[in-house]
């Protein structure tokens, strides 16, 4: 299966705004979420498992019957989820990073965050030159 960005980006804005302190989202609570509504529970669980693997987000799950995911928690962002969130959260930086990464046909996640924190960078440098500052 295809790893989708903008799962990913959707996921964890959500979860984000979802999550509270010492709060989590079971299974049950799944279809009340807008990214598995709009990705479908294959897609969603599919981006859940990676960016729990990447350490992005904290999760427990238990397989059963069929399933990986007979039993899931998604407890909490890690730093390193709110760190690649906040490269991607702003939506002109995303557009960008979008565009650019699709000029190649494969971008990891690191690379996304990678492009995206030089794009940050640019519209920094560039306001600062329409200010003067530089």
């Amino acid at each position: 299966m295809k790893l989708n960005q903008n799962c990913i980006r959707d996921i964890l804005l959500e979860l984000e705004d979802e999550l509270g302190f010492d709060l989590h989202i079971s299974k049950y609570d799944l279809d009340e979420l807008k990214s598995y509504k709009k990705y479908g529970e294959d897609e969603f669980l599919y981006t859940i498992s990676k960016l729990s693997e990447a350490g992005y987000i904290n999760e427990s799950h238990q397989a059963g019957g069929d399933t990986m995911y007979y039993q899931l928690m998604i407890h909490s962002i890690t730093w390193e989820g709110h760190k690649f969130l906040d490269t991607i959260r702003d939506n002109q930086v995303w557009a960008v990073t979008k565009k650019v990464a699709s000029k190649f046909s494969s971008v990891s996640v690191n690379m996304i965050s990678t492009i995206a924190s030089t794009v940050i960078t640019n519209l920094i440098e560039n306001q600062m030159r329409q200010s003067g500052l530089i």
